[in-house]
């Protein structure tokens, strides 16, 4: 843990993205969760803006939250919530491609 906080600090890190940011229109940095690691709040400071992501059904409330706070400083676009189950009409699955 301690060698990943060094390389989320490195200004290699800051450039890396910098460049990659010429190169593409968008880039999603999937960083690890803001409350459990030393290393989210550095590494999501190298973003344009943020995203927080929730797990519907697991993640409280008030943990997003908190993690909004922790984040204040951030742009931040918005929240995304993951694993949502969506109920889908049997009528409209013929629609629907098959993989």
């Amino acid at each position: 843990a301690g060698q990943r906080a060094i390389v989320a600090r490195s200004s290699a890190l800051a450039t890396l993205i910098t460049e990659l940011g010429t190169r593409f229109d968008h880039l999603v940095l999937d960083i690890p969760a803001i409350l459990t690691t030393s290393d989210a709040i550095p590494l999501a400071s190298l973003a344009e803006q943020v995203c927080v992501v929730a797990q519907y059904g697991a993640t409280p409330t008030t943990v997003v939250a908190q993690a909004l706070d922790e984040i204040s400083h951030l742009p931040i676009a918005g929240v995304l919530i993951n694993k949502v189950q969506i109920a889908m009409p049997t009528w409209l699955l013929k629609w629907i491609p098959q993989a």
